[in-house]
């Protein structure tokens, strides 16, 4: 292979690394340095036809030391948020929440997922986390 058809590849591999980077959303996210328990927190909203939407929030850490709960509140905008629908799942290595929700148009709505670490021997909560989803708008 020539040197140029290399930094062709090369150029071409750092382009397409770049492209997936900037068009996948982001729906995971590694808990930060001051989380003690929680090591991955992920939500995502998304609206489908008719105004069904896609609700999903995740909680996980170390099986050996926590067990994990997960609460998904579904929030529509009206001046300010209000919950309209709530979901909860607790879980030893991790707890998942995925859904569908149908909703009236002329509204925004976010989701507001809380992420919980409890103490496996205690039972005892450890760790609380709230993430939010980006807002969508159903017109």
């Amino acid at each position: 292979m020539t040197k140029s058809f290399k930094q062709k590849i090369t150029i071409f591999f750092i382009a397409l690394v770049l492209i997936a980077n900037f068009c996948t959303p982001l729906v995971a996210q590694a808990a930060n340095a001051r989380n003690i328990a929680i090591a991955l927190t992920a939500n995502d909203l998304q609206l489908g036809a008719l105004g069904r939407l896609y609700c999903y929030g995740e909680t996980q850490a170390d099986p050996t030391n926590y067990t994990v709960g997960v609460k998904v509140e579904l929030q529509q905008y009206d001046g300010g948020w209000d919950t309209i629908k709530t979901w909860q799942a607790t879980g030893n290595a991790w707890a998942i929440i995925e859904k569908y929700y149908y909703v009236d148009r002329g509204y925004t709505y976010q989701l507001k997922v809380t992420h919980y670490a409890y103490d496996i021997e205690t039972d005892e909560e450890v760790e609380e986390l709230v993430t939010y989803s980006t807002g969508v708008r159903y017109e």
